[in-house]
C-alpha cells in the first residue's frame, strides 16, 4: 500500500476498508470453490482427450481418483450427470470453434469428439436449433 494511504479519509475508516476487502475476498474465495466442484474437474478433465473420440465416465473418474459410481453420485449432488457435462462441453467448443471461422466443420466435429461429421451437425441443430454452416453463416455472436 501507499504510505499516504493512511491519511487519506477511507483509510482512517478501517471497519469500512475491512468491510470491503472482507466481501472481496468472500467472493474470490466463492469463485475459487466453483472451479473445484466435480463438473468442473470433469470438465479440465474432457478438454484434454475430447479429441480421442469415445470417452467413458470410467476413465475419467478413474482419473480423477473416484469409482464410476461415486462419480455420478458427486454430479448427481451438483445437479448435473456426466452426460449433461459432456453435451455442454461439446456444445461451448463448437460454438468457440465456429465463432473463431478459421476451422472447418469437419474439423470442429473431430475436436469436440465426433465420430463423424454429420452426428456432430445433428448435435448441434439439437443444441442451438440451426445447423454449424447455419449458424456461422448467420453471423451469431
Amino acid at each position: 500500500m501507499h504510505p499516504d494511504s493512511l491519511t487519506w479519509p477511507v483509510g482512517q475508516n478501517s471497519s469500512y476498508v475491512f468491510g470491503l476487502l472482507t466481501e472481496r475476498a468472500d467472493l474470490l474465495l466463492e469463485s475459487l470453490d466453483q472451479v473445484h466442484t466435480t463438473s468442473r474437474r470433469v470438465e479440465a478433465m474432457l478438454m484434454t482427450v475430447l479429441h480421442h473420440g469415445e470417452i467413458r465416465a470410467e476413465d475419467v473418474a478413474r482419473q480423477l481418483g473416484f469409482s464410476r459410481q461415486t462419480l455420478f453420485r458427486r454430479l448427481r449432488d451438483e445437479g448435473t450427470t456426466f452426460s449433461d457435462v459432456l453435451k455442454s462441453i461439446r456444445r461451448r467448443l463448437a460454438i468457440e470453434y465456429l465463432k473463431g471461422g478459421k476451422v472447418s466443420a469437419n474439423e470442429i466435429a473431430y475436436l469436440v469428439g465426433f465420430s463423424d461429421a454429420a452426428a456432430f451437425s445433428r448435435a448441434f441443430k439439437q443444441w442451438t436449433g440451426k445447423t454449424p454452416g447455419e449458424y456461422r453463416s448467420d453471423g451469431v455472436r
